[in-house]
Formats: C-alpha cells, sequence, structure tokens
C-alpha cells in the first residue's frame, strides 16, 4: 500500500448528513463521472481520474463502507418500489424539512448531525406522525366495516418495515403410509442420529 491510500484511509471520517444524503444519490452507479464525484464529495479533491483503476475501485469500496451506518434501521429494510428520484438532491431537502418541520432546527444544524443520529431522528418522526394517522383513522366512519349486520374495525395500514416481522413456524411433515409395491426392493439403509 503506498503512502497516499495509507494517509487516506488513516485520516478519513465519515461525513455528515447533508452530505451522506448527496452521497446516496450517486451510490450505487457505474457511472465514472458519478464514482468520482462520490469519491471527492467523501474523501476529499484528489486526481481521482488519473490513478489505476484498481486503486480507484478499492478508493471507492472503501468510501462507501466508511459511510455505511453501523447499526442497521428498519426503515431501510424495505426495498423502495419508487427509485425515481426528481432531481439530484432531493434527498436532502426532503429529509432537511422533515426535521425541521418537527424540530424547528436550523438547517445548518441538520446538515452537520451524524448519520446514525439522523436516521434515528428521521424514523422516530415518521413512527409519531403514523401513530397520528392511525389514530384519527381509528375516529373516522371509514375505519369500521359491516358485515352480515355485524361491525368490525378496519386498521389503518402500516409500511412495510413498520410491521412486526412475519413468525414462521415449523410444520411437522404429515406422515404417509406407502402401499408395499411401491417400496424399494434389496436392503434399505436409514440413517440414524445415534449411528
Amino acid at each position: 500500500m503506498n503512502i497516499r491510500r495509507y494517509l487516506l484511509r488513516k485520516f478519513s471520517k465519515p461525513v455528515k448528513l447533508k452530505k451522506w444524503l448527496e452521497l446516496g444519490d450517486l451510490r450505487g452507479t457505474l457511472d465514472a463521472d458519478d464514482m468520482c464525484l462520490y469519491l471527492e464529495k467523501s474523501l476529499g479533491k484528489n486526481k481521482w481520474g488519473e490513478i489505476k483503476w484498481i486503486e480507484f475501485m478499492e478508493d471507492y469500496v472503501f468510501a462507501v463502507e466508511l459511510n455505511q451506518p453501523k447499526q442497521e434501521f428498519p426503515i431501510f429494510s424495505v426495498e423502495q418500489k419508487d427509485k425515481e428520484s426528481r432531481y439530484k438532491t432531493d434527498t436532502w431537502y426532503i429529509w432537511a424539512n422533515v426535521i425541521a418541520k418537527a424540530y424547528g432546527w436550523k438547517l445548518e444544524y441538520i446538515a452537520n448531525l451524524d448519520v446514525e443520529t439522523g436516521i434515528g431522528i428521521i424514523q422516530e418522526i415518521l413512527y409519531d406522525e403514523q401513530t397520528s394517522k392511525e389514530w384519527e383513522w381509528g375516529l373516522s366512519d371509514r375505519s369500521i366495516g359491516y358485515k352480515d349486520k355485524q361491525s368490525y374495525f378496519i386498521p389503518y395500514e402500516k409500511p412495510e418495515w413498520m410491521r412486526p416481522p412475519i413468525e414462521t413456524t415449523f410444520v411437522e411433515p404429515k406422515k404417509v403410509k406407502i402401499r408395499k409395491d411401491m417400496l424399494p426392493v434389496g436392503p434399505v439403509m436409514t440413517w440414524k442420529k445415534d449411528a
């Protein structure tokens, strides 16, 4: 490993929330210009276009791993259906708007939040909004259905990442008797647990 790469790895720090959101719009593309821009925003200005491609890819992988949140958040456990964005950096403006509206913080303060703190705050804001919507839904006429002169409650739908995990239960296979003429001919070896 050369000196440049050693220093890069030693002194690089994860980016703050605003830059992380901007990087999210660039991450995952295989466009060389976007990858260079990702490295520039993440690790600083450098002659990214002039280094060997293998070093470039190693630095790119390092930058992506450096800026990954260390813990898993349920909000990211669901694959987004609409990956089309309105414009390049819309994610930052959406998140800033949600946090500023909820807490009244200035954009400079929000931009300098740690990534994991920002994600946790957004997640809690969305939980609060969902709870409020469920309460309002429960008070409306649309939350009650009727079938055979009986009323029943229609719950407000939660986003997929807020739903509890589906528990899978193991069902013991049904034992079926096999006809004698269908059994194998000759000695049959069976697997035994103790053997």
